[in-house]
């Protein structure tokens, strides 16, 4: 529910985040901001946020060979 900790998993890694639900999302989906989770760079920026690119285990387009990362399987554990 709203502002629970909980531990997105995937096969390549895990993350730890607080739920904000969100309506216009689709059922049975889960969805990462990318362009967090610094590890450097300032005080203010490092450490702040998860990189959701820890997690994705992209694949390969079959068709175009480009990477593909929307179809990561994740299990939500409660943290």
């Amino acid at each position: 529910k709203q502002g629970d900790r909980v531990i997105i998993q995937s096969p390549k890694g895990e993350v730890k985040v607080r739920v904000k639900r969100f309506h216009g999302a689709m059922p049975g989906e889960v969805y990462l901001l990318m362009g967090l989770g610094h590890t450097a760079y300032d005080d203010y920026q490092r450490g702040h946020g998860v990189n959701p690119n820890e997690i994705v285990d992209g694949g390969k387009d079959p068709l175009s060979g480009q990477l593909v990362w929307w179809n990561t399987q994740v299990r939500i554990i409660k943290a």
